[in-house]
Order: structure tokens, then C-alpha cells, then sequence
């Protein structure tokens, strides 16, 4: 018996580790910018545009792969407001915001548009049972907070817009090899 535990199980194993597991140089985390174009199928008309994302904070445990995996129950949240599932978004029109989600009956803070701790104009869309069906991330109720961006954010914003613009009218002038 003692045998068969033996053969099947080692007691000391030596390190392993396949070439392409592995890399001998870690490549630096280069934090991506997100930007949200526009979608031509999209016929509903807004007075803002969400022209980019803050910070998002999700609490997942289906997927034990993130950096905090060992730390994940214990963790603190980085935002605020101390909720698991949190998005910060920028966007450059607020003031417009509140009466669109008004038209829309989406449910959000009663206090409004407010100055935040950092300065930027706020506007907090809280979980709540009605607003499940708007903001959900990993199937789990979200708080979403709406942050007026400064005017360097909707400049890359546009930046970026007017660029994917130019490129596209590029491909399309290049004449045909016959």
C-alpha cells in the first residue's frame, strides 16, 4: 500500500517549468486607453458621449486569475464609496446627463450633479432594483459614476475620433494595382 502511495505521488518532484509557460523577461502593465466610438446601427440620439472609462473595480470570484486572486476576499476597494462592482466614467457633456436618465426613467442619486473629492463634477447612478436592467457587470448590480471630463480627455477623444476619420479616408484613396 505504503508502496503504490509512493510510485503514484512523489515526495519531492523537481521544478518544472514548459518553455512557453514562461518568460525570462516580464513585460512592463501598460494600462490600455479605452474610448467608445459610436455605432452606426445605434439610432438613439444623446447629448453626451462617453469618451472614456476612469476606473472600474469588479468583484468576480468565478475567475481566480487576477492580480489579487491570493488577497480577493480581504481585499479594500479602491473606490469611494465601498461597493464590490464600481465603473467611473468619463464624459463630456454632465450637465446634460441628468435630464436624459430623467427622460429614460433610469434611477440615480437624489442629490444630482455634485463636486466630487477630486474636484470633477459627479453624477452617481446607485444599484437599485430598477436600474439592474441598465448597469450590470459579472451579473452583479453596479454603481456607476459619472464624472465630467476635463477638457485634455475630450480633446484624446476626439483626437482619437478625427484619426480613425483620416485613416479610413486613406485606405479608401490608395488606387487599385491592375
Amino acid at each position: 500500500m505504503l508502496r503504490r502511495v509512493l510510485v503514484q505521488r512523489p515526495l519531492l518532484r523537481a521544478p518544472c517549468a514548459r518553455a512557453f509557460a514562461s518568460s525570462p523577461h516580464k513585460k512592463p502593465e501598460i494600462m490600455r486607453d479605452i474610448h467608445f466610438e459610436r455605432d452606426p446601427s445605434d439610432d438613439v440620439e444623446r447629448p453626451f458621449a462617453i469618451v472614456g472609462v476612469r476606473d472600474v473595480e469588479v468583484l468576480d470570484w468565478e475567475y481566480p486569475a487576477r492580480v489579487e486572486s491570493e488577497n480577493k476576499r480581504n481585499r479594500t476597494l479602491r473606490n469611494r464609496f465601498g461597493h464590490p462592482n464600481f465603473i467611473s466614467l468619463w464624459v463630456d457633456k454632465l450637465a446634460a446627463v441628468e435630464p436624459f436618465l430623467q427622460a429614460g426613467n433610469v434611477p440615480y442619486s437624489s442629490e444630482g450633479v455634485v463636486r466630487g473629492p477630486e474636484g470633477h463634477d459627479v453624477l452617481v447612478i446607485e444599484p437599485s432594483e430598477g436600474g439592474v436592467e441598465f448597469f450590470n457587470l459579472c451579473d452583479n448590480p453596479t454603481l456607476v459614476e459619472l464624472v465630467q471630463a476635463p477638457p485634455e480627455v475630450i480633446e484624446d477623444y476626439l483626437d482619437g475620433q478625427v484619426r480613425v476619420i483620416e485613416e479610413a479616408t486613406v485606405i479608401e484613396e490608395t488606387p487599385d494595382k491592375a
